[in-house]
């Protein structure tokens, strides 16, 4: 027996039981969730998942609610995006995490500095060194004049010593710098970049990346701008010889005004300018297009740069929505990433952290870069990247401050081996106790507590690779946070296990 009803204007027709969430699935509608698990019982616990039938005007929780002759449905109603935001503000006035270390907020060129103690940590240096090489140009120079905030805002301070993140960087570039890669294939795009300076240079490389030809204009005859104040100038002649290896042509006694704009965009697919105030250059801010299609201003030419560290984040910005102009993306365009901040933790917090990591000490002594990077507490989410709450908080434009009360939940890490437990991060989905619970994993995951005590963890306090055995992948895999993780694991955590 089948039952028909519409799903934003389309008629379906699904077998009589169906859930509302299988029937729009079926016809390619995909409806966000954090609790829903395919060929397992609904749960219901997220809310997000909530969808109106225009007829009664009700709201639904589509992944238990059943699909009925005549039903009218709509996924993305106004009441709807308030009901998922309402949810998705519930479930963060509990969150308990920083999806992102403090090192990283406190960078002024925004560099992803927990992923590249993770790789330090496990003695990667050719990957370390890849990775700083491509999202920090000019690293060298825009680490030797920085100030170092990053390791101001290092939690593990408040233990002993921070981690030595502006010196790891500069001894790694000294030992493993690696040669220039190869320039992508090409996506037959064009770039014009006025100003070689230090955010349209580092411009030009993240666009050349993206498989763009750039071609930086200098109205003078020395590129480099301000790195020629800063830096010594055999530093600077090597980091524009880097960049030219990676296909980018430095033009210089090129002055580059708003008369000839015309002429540049009937040559390049989009003009970048980066170069000094010009009143006649429209201030905006540099993640969005210019009032003329195909321009965008940046860097010196919006507004003046306090440090030259913090031209990274200007550039890889300014970069982003270029290629997201060239490849017709206008998400790229699109405004901060949500952050989830816990704030200040007190001394039991922070050794919770640490018992996860490396137990040296951080006496001031020699240690090598890898040693160092295993004392980081990685006090930024392990699912940074790939956190489904995250995106959700982003896609609904969450006010993570609505709900929030006095007190929070202490932070808690549990580590055995590569598995890490979060508790303050589990939304209670409970995917993990179903399928633990499917596969009879013993004694697998569970619901303990009552009403708004209610979490989800181990019977007895037993191990999380005890808990989880057979099944420890499956039940990371579909964590929609970083509550359960399974993480790269250091010398000296090796030999602890």
């Amino acid at each position: 027996m089948n039952c028909n009803l519409t799903i934003n204007g389309r008629e379906v027709v699904v077998e009589a039981g169906a859930t509302v969430m299988t029937a729009a699935r079926e016809f390619g509608v995909e409806i966000p969730n954090l609790c829903f698990l395919e060929a397992h019982e609904a749960f219901g616990s997220c809310a997000l998942c909530v969808v109106e039938e225009r007829q009664s005007g009700q709201l639904l929780i589509s992944c238990t609610a059943r699909a009925e002759d005549g039903m009218d449905i709509c996924t993305d109603s106004a009441s709807v995006r308030q009901a998922r935001r309402t949810a998705l503000e519930l479930l963060l006035s509990e969150h308990v995490g920083d999806c992102e270390a403090p090192c990283r907020l406190a960078c002024p060129a925004g560099f992803d500095i927990a992923a590249l103690m993770e790789l330090l940590a496990v003695d990667d240096l050719v990957g370390a060194a890849a990775m700083v090489e491509d999202g920090l140009p000019m690293a060298a120079i825009l680490c030797g004049s920085c100030k170092a905030p990053c390791e101001a805002a290092c939690r593990r301070a408040k233990l002993d010593r921070p981690i030595s993140i502006r010196g790891s960087i500069l001894r790694l570039l000294e030992s493993e710098r690696p040669p220039v890669a190869k320039v992508r294939d090409s996506s037959g795009k064009s770039v014009a970049i006025a100003g070689a300076g230090p955010v349209g240079l580092a411009t030009a490389v993240h666009l050349s990346e993206k498989g763009h030809a750039c071609t930086v204009y200098e109205a003078t005859a020395r590129p480099g701008g301000r790195l020629l104040d800063e830096a010594d100038e055999a530093a600077v002649i090597a980091e524009l010889q880097r960049i030219e290896k990676r296909g980018v042509t430095i033009v210089v006694d090129a002055a580059v005004g708003r008369p000839s704009w015309q002429e540049l965009q009937s040559t390049f697919d989009a003009v970048v300018v980066t170069w000094g105030a010009n009143p006649e250059i429209p201030s905006n801010a540099i993640d969005l297009e210019n009032p003329e299609p195909g321009v965008f201003v940046g860097g010196e030419a919006v507004r003046p740069m306090r440090t030259l560290a913090r031209t990274g984040t200007e550039a890889r910005q300014l970069a982003a929505a270029v290629d997201g102009y060239l490849r017709g993306d206008v998400s790229r365009n699109r405004k901060r990433r949500f952050q989830s901040r816990i704030g200040r933790l007190d001394p039991a917090e922070l050794e919770s952290l640490k018992s996860s990591v490396s137990s040296e000490t951080g006496e001031m002594k020699p240690v090598s870069i890898s040693a160092d990077a295993e004392r980081c507490l990685q006090c930024g989410c392990f699912e940074r990247r790939s956190c489904a709450l995250r995106h959700y908080a982003e896609q609904y434009e969450v006010n993570v401050r609505r709900f929030r009360h006095e007190g929070r939940t202490k932070v808690q890490r549990r580590a055995q081996g590569a598995v890490v437990h979060e508790p303050g991060k589990c939304v209670r989905c409970s995917r993990c106790v179903r399928l633990s619970g499917m596969s009879q994993a013993m004694p697998g995951m569970t619901v303990i507590g009552r009403g708004y005590d209610i979490r989800i963890d181990t019977p007895f306090g037993e191990h999380i690779d005890d808990a989880l055995e057979g099944v420890v992948n499956l039940c990371v895999e579909n964590c929609p946070t970083g509550a359960l993780v399974k993480r790269s694991v250091g010398k000296r955590q090796r030999r602890r296990k």
